[in-house]
């Protein structure tokens, strides 16, 4: 029944585009929509921002580098750490399928970039407009 819960998810997130800086961008599976938040594929999702990647399999997490500090999102549990806060979230960072899917909302204001969902294009479109990048956490 599980198996068949993310099959409907899959389905209904396949028709949703995600747009970067005003280019489609095509990710490696579909995003997935959990209880009202879009995750998508970590990997996509961090080589687009140009983040630099890190798989701890000790601590099931995944780590981005955004210019001087960290966002990790542990594995099943409902938190994030940006540097050194940890922010509680509603949906955690989920193995699904053997690829790793992190909420999209997190990760692009946590670099200071904004979204913006447009259900009349079934979009999401992510602007990094003025990110500062350097920014102090």
């Amino acid at each position: 029944m599980h198996n068949a819960f993310f099959m409907f998810i899959y389905s209904f997130a396949d028709s949703i585009k995600l747009e970067y800086n005003n280019d489609i961008i095509p990710l490696s599976n579909p995003p997935i929509i959990v209880e009202g938040n879009t995750l998508v594929p970590m990997r996509d999702i961090f080589e687009l921002m140009e983040l630099d990647i890190f798989w701890d399999s000790e601590t099931r997490s995944a780590t981005g580098t955004f210019k001087n500090f960290n966002i990790v999102f542990p594995i099943d549990e409902n938190k994030y750490i940006i540097g050194s806060t940890e922010i509680t979230t509603d949906v955690s960072a989920q193995i699904i399928d053997g690829t790793t899917y992190i909420p999209l909302r997190v990760i692009v204001e946590a670099i200071g970039a904004n979204v913006i969902w447009k259900p009349e294009l079934n979009k999401i479109d992510i602007d990094t407009g003025q990110i500062d990048k350097t920014i102090e956490i």
